[in-house]
């Protein structure tokens, strides 16, 4: 039995460091009790019970840094010695992984239920009678976020897209078990025929994947010619690529729906709790300003950070140049961005002095719609970051050493 779960399991030491601190985490709320209401205990009392919902929730939370661990482990895409290992065998996607499955097998599933069956414990779901569908829920929903996200840099757009849109009705539907679970397996389904199409397309022709998607580098960008003779040649270079801390063109626009539809799904889930709990949650507004402000700010920092205008702004006053075309259009998007949300916010006040509860309405349907707008703005306005590249007028500056530069246009 070991030896059969150990196909998927990770290693002795890694579950022995993840009991050691889960368990720790689970007798911070027993510690905090005993220093901060000893005098419920004098008086005979038992403290809240909110302080036992962390150690109550840690099936659910196991089963999330379990599902996310499946979805990577053993994925090539995502550990570049195997990959370049297995290129070199006679390995094709009719055969299984020499390390282990990608996919769910069987011991996954066992190890599932075990986890729901230390959930269904008394001591464990005394305050949440849902907590063993929160189980599923969070196994599958770390699974299918990074599973989703490798598949969507091997360009696997369509199914990560489509991946993206089930998260958010596993959100979605949360509250209605029979149809969430439809949703996770479902969902599931499409991601299995995202990972067969990905590794039919092994060895990947990509030249992003000689290294791990999620330790990319801004500076180890661009032809591999190039950034041998390290800066300003690499950005100097047709075939330099930018770095992907901004997604654009039909990457930008799938994400850019995504999130709205993410947004949607967790207001709805946070409200329906706010108003079971007899809660006023104020929260989704001031967090959807800084969701838009930050995807500005990426906008512009991947626009400008190491590309400064052409001439200072003193430079502007004296030779009387105001606006530079060549320059100045990367500054039409965060200056849109940053008008719509001082419209959306003069609106905001204006209609909570017209309306009496016009909160749960904005939070649950004008805020997405207006996360999205500006998200699309920001992700796919003209002009793109190649475009600006090739065509810009600016002035190339070394962001980690300043002063060096090298005039373009």
């Amino acid at each position: 039995m070991n030896r059969w779960l150990r196909v998927v399991l990770p290693s002795w030491q890694t579950v022995f460091m993840l009991t050691i601190l889960l368990q720790l985490l689970v007798m911070l709320p027993d510690f905090y009790s005993l220093w901060r209401f000893s005098h419920f205990r004098r008086l005979g009392l038992e403290p809240p019970v909110e302080f036992y919902k962390l150690a109550a929730h840690m099936p659910m939370i196991v089963a999330v840094i379990y599902g996310a661990y499946r979805a990577v482990a053993f994925n090539p895409a995502v550990r570049p010695e195997y990959r370049r290992w297995l290129e070199r065998t006679p390995w094709t996607s009719d055969r299984p992984l020499p390390l282990g499955p990608i996919t769910l097998v069987a011991q996954d599933f066992v190890i599932l239920v075990g986890l729901m069956l230390l959930a269904a414990c008394p001591s464990m779901a005394f305050h949440d009678q849902l907590i063993i569908e929160r189980v599923v829920e969070g196994f599958f929903g770390g699974y299918l976020l990074f599973g989703g996200a490798v598949l969507a840099s091997k360009k696997e757009t369509h199914f990560a897209f489509v991946i993206g849109i089930g998260l958010g009705a596993i959100l979605r539907t949360s509250q209605s078990p029979i149809v969430c679970g439809t949703t996770c397996f479902l969902t599931y389904a499409v991601m299995a025929l995202g990972i067969r199409q990905s590794l039919r397309r092994f060895p990947w022709t990509d030249p992003e994947s000689d290294e791990p998607w999620m330790l990319k580098l801004p500076n180890d960008t661009g032809s591999s010619v190039a950034s041998r003779f390290g800066w300003p040649m690499y950005a100097l270079s047709a075939k330099w690529r930018p770095a992907e801390s901004l997604r654009t063109g039909w990457d930008g626009f799938y994400l850019s729906l995504l999130l709205g539809w993410w947004w949607y799904a967790s207001n709805w889930l946070i409200t329906e709790n706010a108003i079971s709990s007899g809660r006023q949650l104020d929260l989704p507004t001031p967090m959807l300003m800084l969701v838009v402000g930050a995807a500005i700010l990426m906008r512009l920092a991947t626009y400008c950070v190491e590309r400064w205008p052409p001439i200072s702004l003193w430079g502007r006053i004296r030779s009387r140049r105001w606006i530079i075309p060549g320059y100045d259009k990367v500054l039409i998007a965060p200056l849109i961005n940053l008008a719509l949300v001082v419209g959306f916010g003069m609106w905001l006040k204006n209609i909570t002095r017209t309306h009496s509860d016009p909160k749960h309405w904005i939070d649950l349907y004008v805020g997405p719609v207006f996360l999205t707008l500006n998200l699309l703005i920001a992700f796919c306005a003209p002009p793109s970051i190649r475009n600006f590249h090739l065509t810009g007028s600016y002035r190339l500056v070394y962001a980690n050493k300043g002063p060096t530069s090298v005039k373009v246009g």
